[in-house]
């Protein structure tokens, strides 16, 4: 039996995804695409079955998360990104 071969950027995010202690659910993976895809926050409950209350709370819950400081959601992308969850 043939074990399955992977490119080498392929090994790099299953370790990078592999190496995160914590979960995103489905509703933080939306916000993340959403918000990458540049989609406001009062646009948000379109997509995701929060309020407007629920989306911020979410949003400072996956800064603390990614252990990021501040207000605005540009850091929050990249570091999402960097870690493969966009």
């Amino acid at each position: 039996m043939n074990s399955p071969c992977y490119s080498s950027r392929i090994l790099s995010l299953i370790r990078q995804h592999i190496s995160n202690d914590f979960l995103l659910d489905a509703i933080d993976r939306v916000l993340l695409y959403e918000i990458s895809k540049g989609t406001k926050t009062k646009d948000l409950p379109n997509f995701v079955n929060l309020s407007k209350s629920g989306i911020e709370r979410r949003k400072r819950h996956l800064k603390e998360v990614f252990d990021i400081d501040g207000k605005g959601d540009k850091k929050l992308i990249e570091i999402a990104k960097a870690k493969g969850y966009v």
